[in-house]
């Protein structure tokens, strides 16, 4: 949206700038996961793969640091934007804003990442829960038994022990929920499977930036839009509520003109300046009937009568 154009330059701007979205995931994975670091061991790996270049892997080679340089594909990512602006691909300031915003809330994400990884949770505090667990069993196990106190009869015990068994369930169903909760990265079946989601990543990028463009859209068409608008999913319900829709609207029409033509016949004599001046009913006084002799006649009286009613001049 904020970097238009359907040419080869403006599709590749789009395709890197995703891209090094990508690669920031990508090494983040490779730190975190099991997974990832035994398919992608080294930065060749990820090159073969296709989720860097071979001149971003020299430049990613040539910093030498002793941290993490998972955020140095966002420092290209922010260069290339900049250019971009220079150049007037983007054609509004406040889109650079936004894609900057959202540049910063995804490193942020990688980097709350790399932080639960980094500072893990001490091995003595699985270490004390599995303990505790298991020997929570064992004492169970002995000490929730029958004891026959001396006696010499024997009976045979046919006590199952519902609660002591339910407890041991949970308890052994929460350390392993704890267990798998430490490293959800892993390879378990449970785990996420985060080399499906790069790989899905790098499709939607592919698809998005270079083919999914705007020279691809459909035309509009306003006759097929109506047409679909009028038919719908047509059901047993949809077709007695049209029905009663179309009655509805059938009587409510006929109702409606019937009280238009009611109202036309109705309809009073319009009133004029000259009867409201006069004060009189319309329907009760004959028109008057005077020559232009006898108006001129009585233009300097302030009062004239006719047909025995009092008018007053206007």
């Amino acid at each position: 949206m904020y970097i238009p154009g359907c040419d080869n330059e403006s599709k590749l701007l789009r395709k890197t700038l995703m891209q090094n979205c990508n690669l920031m995931a990508v090494l983040v994975f490779r730190s975190i996961s099991e997974s990832v670091r035994s398919r992608l061991k080294s930065l060749e790996d990820v090159v073969n793969a296709g989720f860097m270049t071979y001149a971003e892997m020299e430049t990613y080679k040539a910093v030498q640091s002793d941290v993490n340089l998972y955020w140095l594909p966002g420092l290209w990512f922010s260069h290339r934007l900049r250019e971009a602006q220079a150049r007037g691909r983007i054609i509004d300031s406040y889109g650079a804003q936004l894609i900057m915003k959202e540049l910063l809330e995804f490193r942020s994400k990688c980097g709350i990442l790399w932080s639960y990884d980094w500072v893990s949770i001490p091995l003595v505090y699985t270490q004390v829960v599995t303990l505790s667990t298991y020997s929570f069993v064992i004492a169970c196990i002995f000490g929730r038994q029958c004891i026959d106190n001396g006696s010499k009869d024997i009976s045979i015990d046919a006590y199952f022990p519902l609660w002591t068994v339910l407890q041991i369930l949970f308890y052994m169903g929460l350390l392993k929920v704890a267990e798998h909760m430490i490293n959800p990265y892993g390879e378990d079946d449970e785990d996420f499977d985060l080399s499906y989601l790069l790989n899905r990543h790098s499709k939607v990028i592919n698809l998005g930036t270079s083919i999914l463009t705007s020279d691809r859209c459909p035309p509009m068409e306003d006759a097929c839009l109506q047409i679909a608008a009028g038919t719908g999913i047509q059901t047993h319900k949809t077709a007695e509520r049209i029905s009663l829709e179309n009655r509805f609207t059938q009587r409510l029409t006929e109702l409606y003109s019937t009280g238009k033509e009611e109202n036309h016949q109705t309809r009073k004599p319009e009133e004029n300046l000259s009867t409201i001046s006069l004060n009189v009913d319309l329907h009760t006084v004959s028109p008057l009937r005077m020559s232009p002799v006898d108006v001129k006649q009585s233009s300097g009286d302030s009062a004239w009568s006719h047909d025995g009613v009092f008018m007053e001049r206007i």
